[in-house]
């Protein structure tokens, strides 16, 4: 967590999208779902979020993965951490453990709010928490898995990983990919899809 907040570069990148969402869904509790469609000006925007809302949370977490960067911002100090008597899992899951402290309290806010504005029905209820839940996981363990595959440790200046390298842009796509392609099924086969 140190090394996350003494970046202020790698703050704002990533968490851009779960404050997003948290505004998102202030203005939709206080709006209502139709006064946020007119803000949104997206058609049959109503429809579209009863039916894929808990999408909309997921989306929004996937696009600002802390994990995609974690390794390679170690740069040339990662040799502090591998000499460390630390098992390199235990390192890894503590990276996994700054996205998800991000992550977690994002999902129960809006997971919360959502559902007061919404109204849904028991199920939804639980999938408006469960489904995000699951994205932000995947979304963390995949941004760290890419990270690894592909690290960059010759960086000069921090933006350079944080919002141009590989990991970062093909964790931000897939997550982005896998939060829209099932809101769009959602939005024509209705609550099944989720």
């Amino acid at each position: 967590m140190k090394r996350y907040f003494s970046s202020s570069q790698y703050v704002l990148n990533t968490a851009v999208g779960p404050l997003l969402l948290v505004v998102a869904a202030i203005i939709l509790l206080v709006s209502g779902v139709d006064g946020f469609g007119v803000y949104s000006d997206i058609p049959q925007f109503g429809q579209l979020l009863s039916a894929a809302a808990p999408m909309g949370i997921a989306f929004f977490i996937a696009i600002g993965c802390t994990t995609a960067a974690s390794v390679s911002l170690e740069g040339k100090n990662l040799w502090i951490v591998r000499s460390l008597p630390v098992d390199t899992r235990l390192v890894l899951k503590a990276k996994l453990n700054v996205a998800m402290t991000l992550y977690i309290p994002t999902v129960l806010i809006c997971g919360t709010l959502f559902n007061i504005a919404l109204k849904p029905d028991p199920l939804f209820i639980v999938l408006m928490y469960a489904v995000p839940l699951a994205y932000s996981y995947f979304t963390a363990l995949f941004g760290l898995k890419a990270n690894l595959n592909s690290p960059n440790f010759d960086w000069t200046n921090e933006v350079t990983v944080i919002k141009q390298s590989k990991p970062t842009l093909v964790t931000m796509l897939v997550g982005m990919l896998l939060t829209i392609v099932p809101a769009v099924l959602a939005l024509f086969f209705g609550h099944a899809v989720m």
